[in-house]
């Protein structure tokens, strides 16, 4: 798969959260990107389905199916296993970090 770089194309990030006020702050932060926003991860599946994004950022907590969720369905997807998955989130313990990584975050497939 070529990057957007490689297309001349704006990279094109998934935000995911169920909290719009927070997308409002991301789209001003990501600026210059292409950005699609999605409120839960049944959406940010299906969205992934219709067009992969170069990028997604996922918040962890959501009602119905969570961030590590979304990701482990992604992860063990040959199709989408190479889309880099970062995890934002105001959970702080050190199991949550961990947690994060075993279901796939920061990894690409194996």
């Amino acid at each position: 798969m070529r990057t957007a770089t490689e297309t001349g194309k704006k990279p094109h990030i998934l935000f995911v959260d169920d909290i719009p006020g927070v997308a409002n702050i991301i789209r001003k932060v990501l600026d210059g990107y292409r950005l699609t926003y999605v409120q839960s991860g049944a959406e940010a599946l299906q969205q992934v389905a219709e067009e992969a994004p170069d990028l997604i950022l996922l918040d962890v907590e959501m009602p119905k199916m969570g961030g590590y969720e979304v990701c482990e369905h992604l992860k063990q997807s040959s199709r989408y296993c190479d889309i880099p998955v970062i995890f934002l989130t105001a959970m702080d313990s050190s199991s949550d970090v961990v947690k994060g990584f075993n279901v796939g975050g920061g990894r690409l497939c194996d």
